[in-house]
Parts: C-alpha cells; sequence; structure tokens
C-alpha cells in the first residue's frame, strides 16, 4: 500500500500500519526538506511551505491516532 492510499484509508489501518504509515511520511518530509534546501525564496513560499505544511498536518493526525490508541 502507498502513502496516498494509506492516508485514505488511516482510520482502517492496523496499529502496525499506522505505525509505517508515519515513518513514510516523516521520511518523505525529510526528503523534501532536503530537496528544497536551495529553491529561491519566491518558489519556497509558493510550493515548499504549503506542501512542508500539508505533510506536518498529516504527522500530526497519525501520531494524534497513535496516541488515542494508546491509552
Amino acid at each position: 500500500m502507498n502513502l496516498i492510499k494509506a492516508w485514505e484509508q488511516r482510520e482502517k489501518l492496523n496499529s502496525k500500519m499506522t505505525d509505517l504509515l508515519l515513518q513514510g511520511l516523516q521520511d518523505q518530509l525529510v526528503d523534501y526538506l532536503r530537496a528544497v534546501e536551495n529553491y529561491p525564496p519566491d518558489r519556497m513560499a509558493k510550493y515548499g511551505t504549503p506542501f512542508i505544511e500539508m505533510l506536518e498536518h498529516k504527522i500530526a493526525t497519525i501520531q494524534d491516532m497513535i496516541d488515542k490508541r494508546a491509552t
């Protein structure tokens, strides 16, 4: 299952798959941060920052799901 499909079905995933989704999103964020290191400010504002914020929101959402399942 790829990250897009896993994200769409995140409510149905078991704990192992949820952990894998979280790790995949974190890896994607790290890779993207490396890729945009040399973006000019206008390009970063238009493309880089919104995508980074979206990934951070997804990571926070999955982390909240994991925390809720643990309690």
